[in-house]
């Protein structure tokens, strides 16, 4: 049975009042912030039938009331697309910071991230197996000394030092960017393995078989790049909006890499809540995650959120999230610029 408008009205007004006050809401209370007037029985009998249809808990028989998980969902689904003011662009532009690798942009992105929202931030770095090797670039160290650089499908950069027996030559980097072009770009990183690599060396003339070391180094860091992994910021605000039980189970949950991994990319392609009760793991019951996959060009590279209590203010941080989103697609692309010049 769905509310009625009037119901769907009250159940608005008491989401907003529970999560600016987090506690239980009256009858009274809510007669002053309804944009209509009502009397507090009708209020209360009204609040009786959301209660029954599952929008609303009673903690106690004297108490207030507040939003069940339905009564959230209900609340989120029913937020309109916000929109950020100059101010807050401002500020989420000043303290997402450039970096000049990737690495530390995603360290730069969490912390801010944290600090917007003032909840915990996670964030996963690109990407999976089916991500595929797309520019390799070498760069000269020493004599007999380089760098493999990277760069996947999905936004990863890695790159790994090699070390020859002779010395690096214009000629020897240009057989290897050769073979490189033939056999490994396009190829899904879940393939090059050191299997793969001992077969491409086993066809390599014996001039070029010098290069054979550049080429363990590329497959290392392939391997580096397809293993997607969660970064946290900003855990101690999960200890101020959690009691201590609630928050050492979430702690646990996000010491689990697989489980959080498995749960980010549960997110879809617009920015999204998952209630804590809808993932069917007890540490995360009384939380919810805001999550918004990121893009690298047209293909989804990882996942960035927050996680905090059910009563968030969603209407503020929704659009926050998605706004930081498209900030930091574009502080990514500015990195890879720096690596390749593109």
């Amino acid at each position: 049975m769905k509310p009625t408008e009037r119901q769907l009205q009250i159940l608005m007004a008491i989401v907003k009042e529970y999560i600016n006050t987090g506690t239980p809401v009256g009858s009274k209370a809510l007669s002053e912030a309804l944009p209509f007037s009502v009397s507090s029985a009708t209020i209360r009998n009204e609040m009786g039938e959301l209660i029954g249809q599952g929008y609303l808990i009673q903690p106690h028989t004297s108490a207030g009331r507040v939003p069940s998980v339905k009564g959230f969902k209900l609340y989120v689904n029913g937020l309109a697309s916000g929109k950020l003011d100059k101010r807050d662009k401002s500020m989420i532009d000043n303290m997402l910071p450039e970096a000049d690798d990737p690495e530390k942009l995603l360290e730069n992105a969490g912390r801010a991230l944290a600090a917007i929202t003032n909840y915990a931030a996670v964030m996963t770095t690109p990407s999976d197996g089916d991500v595929s090797l797309i520019r390799v670039d070498t760069v000269q160290l020493g004599s007999r000394t380089g760098l493999i650089i990277l760069l996947t499908s999905a936004g990863a950069v890695r790159n790994k030092i090699y070390r020859l027996s002779c010395d690096i030559t214009p000629e020897l980097q240009q057989a290897f960017m050769n073979i490189v072009k033939e056999w490994f770009i396009g190829k899904r990183l879940s393939d090059i393995s050191m299997s793969y690599v001992q077969t491409v060396s086993a066809s390599l003339p014996l001039d070029i078989m010098m290069a054979a070391p550049m080429l363990v180094a590329l497959a290392q860091a392939a391997a580096e790049a397809g293993t997607s992994h969660v970064k946290m910021n900003g855990g101690d605000h999960l200890l101020c909006e959690f009691n201590g039980e609630e928050a050492r189970s979430i702690f646990e949950f996000l010491r689990s890499e697989e489980d959080m991994l498995s749960l980010l990319k549960t997110a879809g392609d617009e920015i999204g809540v998952i209630f804590g009760d809808d993932t069917g793991r007890n540490e995360l019951k009384t939380s919810s995650v805001v999550v918004k996959k990121y893009n690298f060009g047209k293909s989804a590279a990882g996942s960035l959120g927050i996680i905090g209590p059910l009563r968030m203010d969603y209407e503020k941080l929704i659009p926050k999230i998605d706004y930081f989103t498209k900030i930091f697609e574009s502080r990514i692309k500015e990195v890879f610029s720096k690596y390749f010049g593109e």
